[in-house]
């Protein structure tokens, strides 16, 4: 007999790393999708950090007005991509549990789930807001 996957689970490892609720449904080729995208713009970043001539000009045009701007709004689609994943993968959840949905579209969280995911998703936006 295999467990249900649970719903909040899904969306919680997606928030951390999106794709990773996605691998815990057992969805390779989706949690690859989401994947993909943070980690080759790791790895852009890795290959601008590395290729910079020195670090004082660096230094200087990472505290540029234009680069913090661009930052900001980066983050910003960045915290939005990890909710998107999140979303997903809690919605895949609750078809793959066979949750009862009664014909409304999203079911209702338990008090303690929606408090978790609520707390989970603040400490993480938080991270982005700093």
């Amino acid at each position: 007999m295999s467990r249900r996957p649970s719903p909040f689970t899904a969306a919680v490892l997606s928030l951390i790393f999106p794709g990773l609720g996605h691998l815990y449904l057992r969805r390779p080729e989706r949690a690859l999708v989401f994947a993909a995208l943070p980690v080759l713009g790791l790895a852009l970043l890795a290959g601008v950090l590395l290729n910079t001539v020195t670090r004082q000009s660096l230094l200087a045009d990472l505290f540029s007005p234009a680069t913090l701007q661009a930052i900001l709004v980066l983050d910003l689609v960045v915290l939005a991509y990890r909710v998107v994943a999140a979303v997903d993968a809690y919605r895949l959840a609750v078809v793959a549990s066979g949750t009862p949905t009664g014909g409304v579209r999203w079911p209702m969280l338990r008090p303690a789930s929606a408090a978790g995911l609520f707390g989970v998703l603040l400490v993480l936006s938080l991270a982005h807001v700093a």
